[in-house]
């Protein structure tokens, strides 16, 4: 396994944590809605996302 494979698997774990981190704030909204962490969390997972996708990319050249 080369560095840009394992460097993808470990970007789909954390894109697949966050997707569950989104889902759990919703299934149990113990805290206030803040705009500042819904427009973070999202930017972080559109980011993670993104990079998953081109690490994705570049191990399948």
């Amino acid at each position: 396994m080369t560095f840009l494979e394992g460097l993808h698997r470990v970007l789909i774990v954390l894109t697949l944590a966050m997707a569950g981190y989104i889902g759990y704030g919703r299934l149990v909204p113990d805290k206030k809605f803040s705009l500042k962490r819904f427009v973070l969390v999202g930017v972080l997972s559109l980011l993670l996302i993104w990079t998953t996708w081109y690490v994705g990319t570049l191990v399948n050249q």
